[in-house]
């Protein structure tokens, strides 16, 4: 009689425990059509006053959905601008990729639109042609500004950058002799670098061979091989001589881009140790740091990998054990609050996600909080407020404010050219 007194008791303390776990938020259509919504529209008018509130809301994605991400990319930034004041677009990306699309969405530099071409997938690059649409649109002082926070991973666009400076002032005066074997080496092979993954990015808008969802470089084999550790040391070197031949504006854009190429070789050189994922979000909290103070008044949206916008540091997230990413730390370092940041994790329909609880010992309640939300295919888009009263998602809300599952098939940009020439 005792024990089934206590089968008992373990039953209702069981059916409890998942009748509490069984009420999720409310579940709030959210359009994209952007033709057809307003801050009327009842889910934009609530994300609208809350994004009010914060001067951080950053979207969370996979990176395999390209359409779907490159949609909310470009629809909340324009949503966030229009309806609360948004003017600052934070990318997981270098300082070298947002050098160059600001010159393209703010000033139509076409050297920079074709620099972007090089480096990314004929779809990213339609994510960057609706910005530029949008922002010519715009008066001048209410045009987005782009802050790319990332370390330089990738040598095309950080060498590029620094090629150009040189580029630039060889078309204006004589070159110092003791220095122009090296600075033509560098802009020669910078413009073979160049013009190869130019015409390797329209090679792929012309052929159904190539994915369009990744962004890739070119594999061609040049007839020397560069060494980009070699070519920092012989800069650094001779620094004192750059700077003497360069005026001041070009030496600092010039002093910009080599610290680009030496963030590369470090990426290189810390291969497949923990220290340099640390290193990387470190250096990715610093520099959104940077751009809050510079910025005090500025209210900033960025989309990342889901794992770099948890509220919490979460054991295993990106692959690592106690991983404290970038959101993780504004929270705790700058903002000391949550009060201050909003952040939204997508998932996907019929995608098996990847996310970690804060500690791994309560990952399989975070999976069946998860799941609630999942199941029920709510038609086209749904978001929910963690927030909610009516709900107990606890592993779920220390992670992310909001949620986001699409059920959708058919999200995606607008592919309409706009006027000017993309060869």
């Amino acid at each position: 009689m005792k024990l089934f007194r206590i089968l008992l008791v373990m039953i209702f303390w069981i059916g409890g425990n998942a009748l509490a776990q069984s009420n999720p938020p409310k579940a709030r259509p959210i359009d994209m059509k952007f033709n057809s919504v307003s801050k009327q529209d009842a889910t934009w008018q609530f994300l609208a006053n809350e994004a009010s509130k914060v001067r951080v809301f950053m979207g969370g994605e996979n990176h395999q959905e390209v359409d779907f991400n490159s949609l909310m990319e470009y629809g909340f930034m324009n949503r966030l601008h229009k309806y609360a004041g948004y003017r600052h677009y934070v990318i997981e990306l270098s300082p070298a990729r947002a050098h160059y699309l600001n010159r393209y969405i703010k000033y139509s530099d076409t050297h920079a639109r074709d620099a972007l071409k090089g480096v990314s997938s004929p779809k990213y690059m339609n994510l960057f042609e609706n910005l530029h649409r949008w922002n010519q649109g715009l008066d001048e002082d209410e045009r987005i500004t782009v802050h790319g926070v990332d370390v330089e991973r990738f040598y095309s666009l950080s060498f590029e950058r620094l090629a150009e400076t040189l580029r630039n002032k060889l078309n204006t005066s004589i070159c110092p002799d003791s220095i122009l074997p090296d600075v033509l080496a560098i802009v020669s092979y910078a413009n073979r670098r160049f013009n190869d993954r130019l015409a390797h990015y329209k090679k792929k808008i012309n052929s159904e061979e190539f994915n369009l969802d990744e962004d890739e470089t070119s594999p061609t084999e040049f007839f020397y091989r560069f060494d980009y550790h070699e070519y920092v040391d012989r800069i650094e070197r001779d620094l004192l001589l750059y700077k003497d031949w360069l005026d001041a504006s070009a030496f600092h854009e010039f002093s910009m881009a080599l610290q680009g190429v030496k963030e590369c070789n470090k990426w290189d050189d810390d291969s497949k140790s923990a220290s340099r994922f640390h290193w990387r979000e470190t250096v990715m909290y610093g520099r959104y740091v940077a751009a809050l103070d510079q910025y005090p008044n500025g209210k900033f949206f960025g989309q990342f990998g889901r794992c770099h916008i948890s509220e919490t540091p979460s054991d295993v997230d990106c692959g690592w054990y106690a991983y404290e990413s970038v959101v993780s730390r504004l929270v705790s370092q700058y903002f000391k609050n949550k009060d201050s940041v909003i952040t939204i994790g997508y998932f996907y329909k019929d995608k098996n996600p990847t996310i970690t609880a804060e500690n791994i010992e309560n990952q399989t309640v975070l999976k069946r909080e998860l799941q609630q939300l999942l199941r029920p295919y709510n038609a086209g888009m749904v978001i929910y407020d963690l927030n909610d009263r009516d709900t107990d998602l606890q592993e779920l809300r220390k992670k992310f404010r909001f949620v986001l599952v699409n059920n959708t098939t058919d999200a995606a940009l607008s592919t309409e050219k706009p006027t000017e020439d993309y060869g």
